[in-house]
């Protein structure tokens, strides 16, 4: 019969008696803010934004108040927000706020993990690591500037600056093991499984060495990609056993509800389709090209021709599609050529850019006036032609041929449509599923596969019993 500890009695009496968390929106836990840490927060918002789901920012939001609560500053309003970028990251960096990609969030299987992440970093603020590295990089700032004073003699100052260096990395990584340790004791007495720290950190090991591969870089999450895997690093490992051991079926790991709140989550970029509420995007991306128009207004497409109209018809926008003959004129010299006469106010679609990116004009013979334009994206040549009913128009109507001509580009990826998210979802491994027949669909383009395997915690080989649930990628596409 196993017979419980008096430090494990007294760990699940805390956890029966403590009042549960209450969960805090974004806007709730910001009124709580210093103006300082307000103010922090602000600037790095502008950077990254917060990614919008309410229900897993309060989800999150709660798992790091339940680590935080039994953690060694229990007293203090500690923030946790999660990040609209698809970066495998989490950090601690001031005024006790945490972040985390959703990135990162794609990745975990259990809310277990979920609270390792949060808890190591919650070992960043604790441990007081950031206040401790800024000294440190000041010492070794100071090494530098002595190895460059001895610059004279050239082995003196390469082995000052090579010695400064390894002490600031060896820095770094005792206090990613402080904060592992730290964590791990948190996991304990949150009754997580303190093992559910080493296990991310293979997660995120493993997925380290896939991007490695792909992109041919040496990457790490702090300091978890070293020259051992977490798995078989005996520090990292005898840090985390020091936290304790749970009994038997008594530790929590909380899959179902991770994936109830983490099921459809966006993967990868989170495209928004670049535009104005009142506006729709053309994007083409056969041709390579994207431009703005408002969303009321019809569009056609007419052989090599775009044909957009107003909704009384009164206006129309006709962009003609042709290969350019001439490579060796630019766009005003193409537009000129076009209508060698009768051209007004001929200017660029952008004055600032240095580059040719079109050229838009008046065509303003005796009969009407009319805009025209020109612009080359890859081998073709885009002609706009834009005029009103009865040839009569107006200045308002040529400022609406005018803003669309000019919002005319090459496309890139920022401009993709929000049907082109991709989003994560679970379901349960089929007989005869594997992650090969998984990856056909190529989803996630030549590495799919590993993909999969890295997020699901199979990487780099091993396949999931029927009946697991694994992650997938899903996505809606777009014909426009």
């Amino acid at each position: 019969m196993f017979k419980f500890s008096a430090p494990i009695v007294f760990l699940v009496l805390a956890l029966l008696l403590a009042p549960p968390v209450a969960a805090k929106s974004v806007a709730e836990q910001e009124a709580l803010m210093s103006p300082a840490a307000l103010k922090f927060h602000r600037s790095r918002l502008a950077q990254v934004p917060l990614y919008d789901d309410p229900e897993l920012a309060e989800y999150v939001y709660k798992v790091g108040q339940k680590v935080a609560k039994v953690s060694d500053w229990p007293n203090t309003q500690f923030f946790f927000f999660v990040r609209d970028s698809d970066a495998v990251n989490a950090e601690a960096p001031d005024h006790e706020i945490t972040y985390i990609d959703r990135g990162m969030l794609s990745m975990m299987t259990s809310e277990g993990q979920l609270a390792a992440v949060l808890a190591h970093e919650l070992g960043h603020h604790i441990g007081k690591h950031k206040e401790k590295l800024q000294s440190r990089l000041a010492l070794s700032n100071l090494g530098g500037f002595l190895g460059s004073v001895f610059a004279g003699n050239s082995a003196v100052g390469r082995a000052m600056n090579l010695a400064s260096t390894e002490r600031l990395l060896k820095f770094k990584r005792e206090i990613e093991l402080e904060s592992d340790e730290l964590g791990a004791k948190y996991l304990y007495r949150a009754g997580y499984d303190p093992q559910e720290m080493l296990g991310m950190l293979s997660v995120l090991a493993d997925n380290t060495r896939l991007l490695g591969k792909i992109n041919d870089v040496n990457t790490s999450y702090h300091g978890v990609f070293q020259a051992t895997h977490p798995r078989s690093d005996k520090r990292r490992r005898a840090a985390i056993d020091r936290a304790g051991v749970l009994p038997p079926g008594e530790e929590f790991r909380g899959r179902a509800e991770f994936r109830r709140v983490v099921d459809g989550i966006v993967f990868g970029p989170n495209f928004t389709g670049n535009k104005r509420v009142d506006q729709e995007r053309y994007l083409n991306k056969s041709l390579g090209i994207t431009f703005v128009y408002p969303k009321e207004w019809s569009r056609d497409l007419k052989g090599n021709k775009i044909v957009l109209k107003d909704p009384n018809a009164t206006l129309q926008l006709k962009i003609e599609i042709e290969k350019t003959q001439d490579k060796t004129l630019d766009s005003k010299q193409l537009l000129e050529a076009k209508y060698p006469s009768d051209l007004a106010d001929v200017k660029k679609i952008d004055d600032k850019a240095t580059k040719d990116l079109g050229t838009i004009a008046a065509h303003v013979p005796e009969a009407a006036k009319r805009r025209v334009g020109a612009v080359r994206v890859g081998r073709n040549t885009f002609n706009f032609l834009g005029l009103a009913r009865n040839n009569k128009l107006t200045e308002e109507q040529d400022q609406q041929l005018v803003e669309i001509i000019t919002s005319f580009r090459r496309a890139t990826r920022n401009d993709l449509s929000p049907s082109e998210v991709k989003r994560l979802t679970f379901k349960r491994l089929e007989p005869g599923e594997t992650f090969a027949t998984l990856a056909k669909s190529r989803e996630l383009g030549k590495y799919t596969e590993e993909y999969l395997r890295a997020m699901n915690g199979y990487y780099p080989k091993g396949e999931a019993e029927p009946g697991t649930y694994i992650k997938i990628v899903e996505s809606s596409k777009d014909d426009a």
